[in-house]
């Protein structure tokens, strides 16, 4: 049996029920999804009491239909009754990247199978929430890379973990990106705390940061994290800091680091829960219905704001990620082992600051990053963006060049402030960089639905 006669089929079971519950109803759209086939139906001359007969159809429809989950919501003034899809379409992170644009990440596809975006610099915490096997650490993976490759030379991230988890992360330890994976309890209070800091001295030169968290409660049960954690997640994105979460459970102290921590985090991707109890505490609202969702691995409610989106989270394989730029760049790996008595280095160096401690001493940030892939430290009392006007920018100043053009708002500023002149040549260098890096050239997508316009609509 086919999408189509299996849809006519269930579409018909549903028409009985209706019937034989005295609910009359228009059917408006069959929708399939990546995960779920849904009906949109419209009530005739509506009360509170046809409303709530409908809302409370679930268990009726569930067993009419021989269906492992129905889901049954009034969505802008209509009733959706959603049922497990026959043949599921999960999302792959290349999805995900290709509708990522910068920090505006796709989480996953809608119900219509468009991809829904979160913008990392408005939150600046993102956690999911859910059993294990649901498709959490899959969906991280994917967000993760999708930021990679949206924000290029710029991001640099660290992976918290457990050491049996380290396997998940492995590969993504190997690019450029990493600043490294740490699974020891010593080590990752010091991740932590490094990020803190940074929240305290200001952005990173021009680097985007995320502080990635696997298994939250098996790291906070292995290490006291919460105060550095509660820093990062509440002042973090004002300065490029952005952390990504994975938890069992929200609405604890054990599953989430904390009151502070959890009133941050304003998007979450909460699955399937183990009770409706549960499910009402990870949402932080009751009324979702986050047990009604199927098991299917990325099956979950996207909420931004407290604004709920039914999607299906992306998975993301060893071989996508290994297409991120390879080989650790020494300068940037594992900084926090060079903090310096509550203060945070921002790179490694040769001086030593005594045998005693052996700690790292730094006498500036590097504020760009090389061509290399690397950093590269701007001596003081020297523009960071002066360019020579002779030699074609290499990839990662075309980048700086772009953000200028984008900060400035003018072409002949822009040349002004990193040529010191305007000619034909630099302003063949400006256009470049605009073509590569800018929006039009990555083209627009129409499809795409930024969960913040969504909301406001």
């Amino acid at each position: 049996m086919n999408i189509k006669h299996y849809a006519a089929s269930q579409r018909a079971k549903l028409a009985t029920v209706l019937e034989r519950e005295r609910l009359t109803c228009s059917l408006i759209a069959t929708v399939q999804g990546p995960l779920t086939l849904t009906w949109r139906l419209r009530a005739h001359n509506p009360d509170s009491a046809t409303i709530k007969r409908l809302l409370g159809l679930g268990s009726v429809l569930q067993s009419a239909l021989l269906v492992e989950s129905v889901r049954v919501q009034q969505v802008a003034g209509l009733i959706e009754v959603a049922i497990p899809s026959p043949a599921p379409m999960t999302p792959t992170a290349s999805h995900m990247q290709a509708a990522s644009r910068g920090l505006d990440a796709a989480i996953g596809w809608d119900g219509m199978a468009q991809p829904i975006t979160v913008d990392l610099s408005r939150h600046g915490a993102i956690a999911w929430v859910g059993p294990s096997r649901r498709g959490k650490t899959q969906s991280m993976r994917a967000t993760l890379f999708s930021v990679a490759r949206a924000v290029r030379g710029n991001l640099r991230y660290a992976i918290i973990c457990q050491k049996s988890k380290l396997a998940d992360w492995a590969a993504f330890d190997q690019s450029k990106h990493s600043l490294g994976c740490a699974t020891e309890p010593a080590e990752i209070e010091q991740c932590v705390k490094w990020f803190a800091e940074r929240t305290r001295i200001g952005r990173w030169g021009e680097f985007e940061l995320v502080l990635l968290i696997d298994d939250l409660p098996s790291i906070l049960d292995m290490t006291d994290i919460t105060r550095p954690l509660a820093t990062v997640v509440s002042v973090g994105a004002g300065v490029g800091i952005h952390a990504l979460l994975g938890t069992q459970a929200l609405g604890s102290n054990a599953g989430s680091g904390g009151q502070l921590v959890e009133s941050n985090v304003t998007a979450r991707i909460v699955y399937r829960p183990a009770s409706k109890a549960t499910g009402a505490r990870n949402a932080g609202s009751g009324g979702l219905a986050t047990d009604d969702l199927s098991t299917l691995p990325g099956d979950a409610v996207l909420l931004v704001d407290g604004h709920p989106e039914r999607i299906a989270t992306a998975r993301c394989d060893d071989v996508t990620v290994l297409t991120l730029p390879q080989g650790r760049v020494d300068s940037c790996f594992k900084l926090w082992a060079g903090a310096v008595s509550g203060a945070v280095s921002g790179a490694r160096s040769g001086a030593r600051s005594g045998a005693d401690t052996g700690a790292t001493v730094v006498s500036s940030l590097p504020t760009r990053v090389g061509s290399d892939g690397g950093l590269v430290t701007v001596p003081s009392g020297t523009t960071a963006l002066s360019l020579p006007g002779n030699a074609t920018p290499s990839s990662a100043d075309s980048l700086l060049l772009y953000r200028e053009w984008v900060r400035l708002k003018s072409k002949n500023a822009t040349l002004q402030t990193v040529f010191g002149f305007k000619n034909v040549r630099v302003m063949g260098y400006l256009d470049a960089a605009i073509q590569e890096w800018g929006s039009d050239a990555h083209g627009t997508d129409e499809k795409v639905i930024v969960m913040d316009a969504r909301r406001k609509a």
